[in-house]
């Protein structure tokens, strides 16, 4: 079907922030479908994170993305809650539709971030987000944190730093721009339209 039905559940708190969610999805939505050809699902549930801060979000299910502190909107500029869901509606591709069994988590979210970035440079969203996730590897390294990006489940349970932050987002976003740096954006994106 050409159409993708998107709601968006909120409180009255998060009434506000839900809205503006809302027609962010559904721009984000045809942006990905006319970049990248799809998008996987026939529909699409924005519902309330578990946290009360404004600090991110995840994908609950197949179709069902969780954001964060919908209910201190304020709190965040416009241009973060328009990243957020660009950036769990890209997991909605890497994670959900290629599943993330299938691809090392760095992979998947690095190429999650990178649909996210094209999002942001198309809308004009500025490129602050994503340097930020750069720096948060930067600043790992700086501190002698073990980086490696595919570790055995066991020494994962070890770790004492942020590793999601540092190593899954920061470096494999890093990692995910220095290939298409390499390659060259065209050939990276040949590659990216073949895997997805």
């Amino acid at each position: 079907s050409e159409y993708v039905q998107i709601r968006a559940i909120h409180t009255q708190a998060g009434k506000e922030c839900a809205q503006l969610l809302l027609e962010t999805a559904a721009d984000v939505v045809q942006f990905y479908r006319r970049e990248f050809g799809f998008y996987p699902q026939p529909f699409l549930s924005i519902i309330p994170g578990g946290m009360v801060t404004p600090s991110g979000g995840f994908n609950f299910a197949t179709s069902v993305m969780g954001i964060h502190g919908q209910e201190r909107f304020h709190e965040k500029s416009a241009q973060f809650w328009r990243w957020i869901t660009a950036h769990e509606i890209g997991h909605q591709y890497w994670g959900e539709y290629v599943l993330e069994r299938d691809v090392p988590g760095w992979l998947w979210i690095g190429l999650g971030l990178y649909m996210d970035r094209e999002y942001a440079r198309s809308r004009g969203l500025g490129d602050s987000i994503h340097v930020g996730m750069m720096k948060r590897y930067t600043d790992g390294v700086a501190k002698g944190v073990d980086t490696t990006v595919d570790r055995p489940s066991e020494q994962l349970q070890e770790i004492d730093f942020d590793h999601n932050n540092i190593v899954i987002h920061g470096k494999g976003f890093s990692i995910i721009s220095a290939l298409e740096l390499v390659l060259s954006p065209q050939v990276f994106r040949q590659a990216f339209q073949r895997a997805l």
